[in-house]
């Protein structure tokens, strides 16, 4: 059975440049599978990334493009219930892909350069500490320096 992406040789010589570890090779390659099964809903042929759309009006090949990542975000989002967390990740493999691809001279353009990742979310931790906390702090540094208290002054 012949692959679309995972056959092509962007596929190879990713596989080949890239520095990744073999357990994460294997985790991104799982995903580019999705992505092989996004580009095969409408491409037929052998895949050319630079060769990807016809513009009818202009009678010329276009590159792949961002309208083409949105596209298999929203495959994402519906074939497989994506959770942010994935569609996170997914954006940053294409990333890496794209930008490795694009290094090598096997791409002219570069579709995910300036693309954005809006499914980050920064967990905000709360260091703080409590009111009995710091009671207990300021006592603990008073019992070390009872006579000039420069433990107490600092933390206070």
């Amino acid at each position: 059975m012949n692959r679309l992406l995972m056959d092509s040789p962007y596929y190879t010589n990713w596989k080949k440049h890239t520095h990744l570890k073999d357990s994460a090779k294997y985790v991104y390659s799982r995903q580019f599978m999705k992505f092989e099964q996004y580009l095969s809903q409408d491409y037929v042929g052998q895949l050319d990334f630079d060769k990807f759309y016809y513009d009818t009006e202009s009678e010329t090949y276009r590159p792949i493009d961002t309208e083409c990542i949105d596209g298999y975000v929203q495959f994402l989002k519906q074939k497989y219930q994506a959770s942010k967390n994935t569609l996170f990740n997914n954006i940053v493999y294409l990333k890496h892909f794209f930008t490795l691809l694009h290094g090598l001279g096997m791409i002219k353009q570069n579709p995910m350069k300036n693309y954005p990742n809006p499914y980050y979310e920064r967990r905000i931790i709360d260091r703080s500490l409590s009111v009995e906390e710091c009671r207990r702090l300021f006592q603990a540094a008073l019992k070390a320096d009872p006579f000039v208290r420069k433990y107490y002054t600092l933390f206070f």
